[in-house]
């Protein structure tokens, strides 16, 4: 019997059949779990994976966030869970912990010159 990855079962030699050959979801189009480093963005997982920045248009940090960064380019952390803006030049600083210990500990806050991460709560 030769295995056929797509058909929906999981046969030896695949980790994985969920029947359809999208990437971007449980199972990648070679049957194999999709893991954080594999090229493709996981819907609902993972923000960006390696090169590939997901729903961004350009690695731009200007593009990024127009009018608070002048250059850099914005690149994915490690664990694919969101953007690394450290390469980012301008008058802002993203903000990536719990600094005041209000909750918030989002990577993608960026404040003006200023301001500081403190001024930003878990609440918005």
């Amino acid at each position: 019997m030769v295995d056929t990855c797509g058909n929906g079962v999981v046969n030896p030699c695949e980790q994985c059949d969920d029947g359809n050959f999208i990437n971007t979801d449980a199972c990648t189009n070679m049957c194999a779990s999709p893991i954080c480093g594999d090229g493709y963005v996981r819907d609902g997982v993972e923000s960006c994976d390696g090169v590939n920045l997901g729903a961004l248009l350009s690695s731009a940090c200007s593009d990024f966030a127009p009018g608070i960064f002048d250059s850099g380019l914005v690149r994915c952390l490690p664990d694919c869970s969101d953007y690394d803006l450290s390469n980012c030049v301008g008058d802002a600083i993203p903000c990536f912990s719990d600094e005041d210990g209000d909750g918030f500990t989002g990577t993608n806050q960026v404040v003006a010159a200023g301001e500081n991460c403190s001024d930003y709560s878990s609440s918005g």
